[in-house]
């Protein structure tokens, strides 16, 4: 992945637009999360006298507000009883499968 020097919110909101998804911490993929890309003037910072600042936290509101991909998700926001009751009959389809299937479906021998 390539380096990124992320210096302000809307470089970030840039990003995530080309990237499609960014998480915000350390996610397990080097080099692949926010506090990763951003330059050290945009990182976590501990003060002596115990007070902190954090840039990307402060930005998450814009970057939430501001980006088109969480707006095109507003169908789930509007819809969401509709994909409860999918997830459940998700559910229940395969719970009724796995104590319940044809010999055919059963692709391993385990006897």
């Amino acid at each position: 992945m390539p380096r990124y020097e992320i210096h302000s919110c809307e470089q970030m909101i840039e990003l995530i637009g080309q990237l499609g998804f960014l998480p915000l911490l350390v996610s397990g993929i080097s080099g692949y999360s926010a506090e990763e890309m951003a330059d050290e003037e945009c990182r976590y910072v501990v003060f002596p006298d115990g007070g902190w600042d954090w840039p990307l936290w402060k930005w998450k509101g814009i970057i939430i507000n501001e980006s088109d991909r969480w707006r095109a998700c507003a169908f789930v926001q509007r819809l969401w009883p509709l994909w409860i009751v999918l997830i459940v009959i998700a559910i229940i389809a395969i719970g009724v499968l796995t104590y319940h299937a044809p010999d055919w479906i059963i692709f391993a021998d385990l006897g």
